[in-house]
């Protein structure tokens, strides 16, 4: 199998953005995750963190950087020392811990973009009692398409129809918004994760 291809950057450059636009219509998973420092009297956002590296096609040429960064934007730049994570909010997927997503603040425009979300979270009563209330998790995420819930219990004592639940919040905290749309939301049990294809792990930085 041919792994490079030396004559490409002589192809003619019709040829070249054609490629380019190409390899960019492919959606992506892209899992984030925040870290936190202590700074007294509690703890504060340094920064949110992509799990995975930036997309191959920003690091291969100049060419192909400045084609990518019209599709990709550089979003979540927020806390002490911000990095960025490059994400297509019309084709990729985002996954993040609901804990994690509250900490986006409630009027950034990456929450007005997002079109598919992943939240995943470790204790389903504390998802909708704490972090997904129609003031907090819901707060401007008005372009949503898909919403997928990943925890455990979802049908449990503390959490009967959680599908009709969560529209209500939704409608709660959206439905006024001219020409909003609930959107397709799914619940699933654990390690949904992985088949999605994220890798959601903590990093070794502190």
């Amino acid at each position: 199998m041919l792994d490079t291809f030396h004559l490409f950057p002589i192809l003619p450059q019709e040829l070249r953005l054609a490629i380019w636009v190409i390899a960019l219509k492919e959606p992506r998973i892209v899992a984030i995750r925040k870290l936190d420092v202590y700074k007294p009297p509690g703890r504060e956002l340094r920064y949110f963190h992509p799990c995975d590296p930036p997309p191959a096609i920003t690091q291969i040429c100049s060419e192909s950087r400045r084609e990518a960064l019209k599709v990709y934007t550089r979003a979540f730049p927020y806390g002490l020392t911000p990095r960025y994570t490059y994400i297509n909010f019309a084709l990729d997927r985002l996954i993040i811990p609901d804990f994690d997503l509250c900490d986006v603040p409630p009027f950034a425009p990456e929450r007005r973009a997002l079109q598919r979300l992943v939240v995943t979270t470790e204790e389903s009563e504390m998802f909708f009692n704490v972090y997904f209330t129609a003031e907090e998790g819901l707060r401007g995420l008005r372009a949503l398409k898909e919403f997928t819930c990943v925890g455990p219990d979802w049908e449990g004592r503390f959490t009967k129809d959680p599908e009709s639940r969560l529209k209500t919040r939704f409608e709660r905290s959206l439905g006024h918004e001219e020409g909003w749309e609930c959107p397709k939301i799914t619940f699933v049990p654990p390690g949904v994760d992985e088949a999605f294809g994220a890798r959601m792990r903590e990093e070794d930085e502190f």
